[in-house]
């Protein structure tokens, strides 16, 4: 039983890990004269009413769809 909680929390672990690194990578900050367009605020508010497994995926998702907004943009 404990090894299993080490493994779920060094995998837990290691994925919050790749936020800064993401950020580093792809040179996004947060800066607070960013404005948040509508889009943002619904996205914001699918992604809080999820629940575990849900929320994770959706929240992939949504984090995939962000970048390629971003980098069609360009």
């Amino acid at each position: 039983m404990v090894i299993n909680m080490l493994k779920r929390l060094s995998l837990y672990t290691l994925l919050l890990c790749f936020v800064p690194l993401f950020t580093l990578i792809f040179c996004r900050y947060w800066q607070l004269g960013n404005g948040l367009g509508t889009f943002e605020h619904f996205l914001g508010g699918f992604k809080e009413t999820g629940s575990v497994p849900y929320a994770f995926i959706s929240g992939i998702i949504l984090t995939l769809s962000y970048f390629l907004r971003s980098v069609l943009a360009k």
